[in-house]
């Protein structure tokens, strides 16, 4: 699987990756979803609390603020989806090659 981006599409062996590498990401991108959704949680609970014993501007203030941290915490939760996705891609496309290249040799 090849990555598309900035730089136009690379594969795990264009950019250096090995499998073990590959899947390092994959549990650091996948520890990193979990904290932050335990996290975000919290966030959710708290500021919901806040806001709702906040009777004035401030807790409109405060409302409006939550709604900005939720877009952007949504934003970057995708953004940990889709790195994992092409992450864990790349392994299976990397673990095919190799297979391959095994059964050719043992064919060969």
């Amino acid at each position: 699987m090849a990555i598309t981006g900035y730089g136009g599409s690379m594969t795990a062996q264009e950019l250096g990756l090995n499998e073990s590498m590959l899947t390092t990401i994959i549990n650091a991108s996948a520890t990193a979803t979990t904290e932050m959704n335990r996290l975000g949680s919290q966030v959710e609970t708290t500021g919901q609390a806040m806001a709702n014993a906040m009777r004035s501007d401030a807790g409109i203030i405060l409302r409006n603020r939550l709604q900005l941290w939720r877009d952007d915490y949504t934003a970057i939760a995708r953004s940990f989806d889709e790195l994992n996705n092409r992450a864990e891609a790349m392994l299976l496309a990397l673990r095919n090659a190799n297979a391959d290249a095994g059964n050719e040799a043992a064919a060969g």
